[in-house]
């Protein structure tokens, strides 16, 4: 079945005794509105054109009742969706919905609700910054080479640096595992940690279960050696 919405929209023309329908139905809440108004706030027009509820020769409906601008505005809007809905609610669905893969949910470690624990890392500036040389040229290497390594053990889902962090932050790990402490050890392999140039802290996260497709997925968005990206 469509969303609420889907045929204001879509701009689909509305049969005339749709037409009569809306109007009755601006009747039936003109009736209920607000009989404490003011005299100016019962003149008050509500002028707004609703797309969806107008033949290919109009640009709009006006509609006019005797209630105040802005209740008569919100009115209108969902009025509009409420009969454009009921227009469209025999129609056939455009799209199916996605079928759900019970192999796909077990191959991520998702639960009933398509989610599944992580661990986020966050790397933070450390007390000790290896001088800038080929020493650091190569911790650096290390720490590309071992995240490399634990996204192949599908253990590493997300990395990244934060840019120009003034608090430190230097950058996120996500990692796929159940608790902190096997994050920890994780984390303890990078020659980052290891030299004190960063130091990490620890957070226990629940999120989609699809983060475990973005390594792989990842691959398919980078250029071969020595061709750019279109």
């Amino acid at each position: 079945m469509r969303g609420i919405g889907m045929g204001l929209a879509s701009g689909a023309p509305i049969a005339p005794d749709d037409g009569a329908r809306v109007d009755l139905l601006f009747q039936r809440v003109a009736g209920h509105a607000d009989n404490r108004a003011t005299a100016d706030a019962r003149g008050a027009r509500c002028e707004v054109p609703v797309r969806g509820l107008c033949s290919p020769d109009h640009s709009g409906v006006t509609v006019a009742h005797p209630w105040s601008q802005a209740m008569s505005r919100i009115l209108c809007c969902l009025f509009g969706t409420v009969l454009a809905f009921a227009a469209h609610a025999d129609e056939p669905p455009t799209g199916a919905t996605p079928a759900f893969d019970a192999g796909l949910a077990r191959q991520t470690g998702a639960d009933e609700r398509g989610m599944r624990p992580y661990v986020l890392v966050v790397l933070k500036t450390g007390p000790q910054r290896m001088p800038d040389g080929e020493a650091r040229d190569a911790m650096f290497a290390g720490h590309f080479a071992n995240m490399e390594r634990m996204a192949t053990d599908g253990k590493l889902v997300l990395a990244g640096p934060f840019m120009e962090d003034p608090a430190g932050w230097r950058g996120l790990f996500v990692f796929a595992v159940d608790d902190i402490e096997a994050a920890r050890a994780l984390t303890a392999t990078d020659p980052v940690i290891v030299n004190g140039d960063m130091v990490a802290e620890y957070h226990a996260w629940y999120g989609s279960a699809a983060n475990m497709l973005v390594p792989d997925l990842h691959k398919r968005l980078v250029p071969p050696a020595g061709k750019s990206a279109p």
